[in-house]
């Protein structure tokens, strides 16, 4: 599986075929000490090689412009909390389980 390293961050492209044309659309998975949340762009590639390019630098825009995790949470991890958390559900942020890491190959 291939990730990037980027500040306090992986990402990891997995851009997805998205149809017969064989274009590839910009899908990534973002970890941030034990959160995933996976991102989709809009923007389709006719190469993988081209849209794991866009995936890489879409996650470092996510990251830079404070998207996940929300900056409050960045800034005191061990005191804050998002809305998720307080409500106990994770999937309202769209963080994943373990074993749906494990399915989309970033576990």
């Amino acid at each position: 599986m291939m990730f990037y390293e980027y500040r306090d961050f992986v990402i990891y492209p997995v851009p997805r075929l998205v149809d017969a044309s064989g274009c590839w659309r910009t899908h990534l998975a973002i970890r941030w000490k034990n959160r995933i949340e996976f991102f989709s762009g809009d923007r389709v590639f006719p190469t993988k090689a081209e849209a794991v390019f866009n995936s890489i630098d879409y996650g470092k825009r996510v990251i830079d412009e404070g998207l996940y995790p929300a900056e409050s949470d960045r800034r005191h991890p061990a005191s804050s909390s998002s809305r998720a958390d307080e409500a106990g559900d994770e999937a309202a942020r769209g963080t994943v389980s373990g074993e749906v890491a494990a399915r989309e190959g970033i576990a």
